[in-house]
């Protein structure tokens, strides 16, 4: 943790990206403190847009990948990248995932619940919106790794901070069940 604070204090070139997400997110979260199902409904389907369309700029990445992986090795090009199946399976997943959450919103504003838990779900969303995210934009870093043979500095950015997620989720997890770490 020590190393990643020190490497993005000397990185002042993301200072401008990390203050435009935060004020993004800080103006998607205060616009969206009443809720309305159109409100609601608008979200939903902008996240999973947004989401898919960074997932076929992924698949778009890995075919181009897999085509340089191919003419390194001197054959042709058939997809069989069995990775590459898992890119539909987000997609479905991460449908279903928004359109239950998008269910829940629409019932608690109309059973008229407090607003708590409307905000909750919001939460939610928008951390599984990021999560899905960040490792999607990982993927599209893996794939420009084995294009171009190395990574841009956003996604070796996106590399620790997902480690220092996975490690902080991780860690939740393990004190949920009391296991301790090794």
């Amino acid at each position: 943790m020590k190393q990643f604070l020190f490497n993005f204090t000397n990185h002042r070139d993301l200072y401008a990206l990390t203050f435009t997400l935060g004020g993004v997110m800080a103006t998607i979260t205060n616009f969206f403190t009443h809720y309305t199902p159109r409100e609601i409904c608008g979200l939903s389907i902008g996240l999973w847009l947004v989401a898919f369309l960074i997932n076929m700029i992924d698949i778009h990445t890995g075919i181009k990948a897999d085509t340089k992986r191919k003419k390194d090795k001197g054959e042709n090009f058939q997809f069989e990248s069995k990775r590459g199946w898992r890119a539909f399976e987000k997609i479905g997943v991460f449908t279903l995932i928004i359109y239950a959450l998008y269910q829940f919103e629409k019932e608690v504003v109309r059973l008229e619940l407090p607003e708590t838990l409307s905000s909750m779900l919001m939460c939610i969303k928008l951390g599984a919106f990021a999560y899905v995210v960040l490792i999607e934009l990982q993927s599209i870093g893996e794939n420009d790794e084995a294009r171009f043979g190395k990574k841009g500095k956003i996604f070796v950015l996106l590399d620790n901070v997902i480690g220092i997620v996975n490690d902080g989720v991780l860690s939740k997890v393990k004190g949920l069940f009391n296991v301790k770490s090794e």
